[in-house]
């Protein structure tokens, strides 16, 4: 641990003595340094603490952080170390992307297929809609699909209309056979 502290929100009228004062108790404060913009020369309310040993640090950071000061919150913590003028601080490791839909689709399909619910549709097909009580019956637009035959796909319309009865099949027990 070090002994340098980064001390954050402190309020604008804070000066140099207050922060010496706050963390003497703690123990011995051996520099300062407080953070100000270098255009309007303004306090931003941050400020960097160096107690003479790692022990005190320690000690200050659990007494004083999120303690009440001036009607703020201020908050205590271990400083990041100093990096060459122009250089870049190292970023922190990202967090793991989160999966898209289609991969939250297709693993919610693999664990149905795996319990055995094959009516699950097949990966990158839209699952068939379902029609509620009184709809089915014949609408104004045709509906095309591709015919099962072996050769090129041929377009055929689909009926909407329920099958006739008494129409002629092949098979045993027919009309035609007899």
């Amino acid at each position: 641990m070090s002994k340098d502290l980064y001390v954050k929100n402190l309020s604008q009228q804070t000066t140099e003595e207050d922060i010496r004062t706050l963390f003497a108790v703690a123990g011995k404060v051996t520099y300062i340094h407080m953070v100000v913009d270098p255009k309007t020369e303004q306090f931003l309310g941050c400020a960097y603490v160096k107690m003479s040993s790692e022990a005190e640090a320690k000690d200050a950071i659990n007494a004083l952080n999120e303690a009440r000061y001036m009607n703020s919150y201020i908050s205590v913590d271990v400083a990041l170390p100093r990096t060459p003028a122009g250089s870049v601080r190292p970023t922190p490791p990202k967090k793991a992307a989160r999966p898209t839909a289609a991969a939250a689709i297709q693993k919610k399909r693999d664990k149905a297929i795996a319990k055995g619910d094959w009516t699950a549709p097949a990966p990158g097909k839209k699952a068939p809609a379902r029609r509620k009580e009184g709809e089915g019956e014949r609408s104004s637009t045709p509906d095309w699909t591709a015919a099962p035959t072996g050769g090129a796909a041929t377009l055929r319309r689909k009926s909407s209309a329920p099958p006739r009865s008494g129409t002629s099949r092949k098979g045993p027990g027919s009309k035609r056979d007899k």
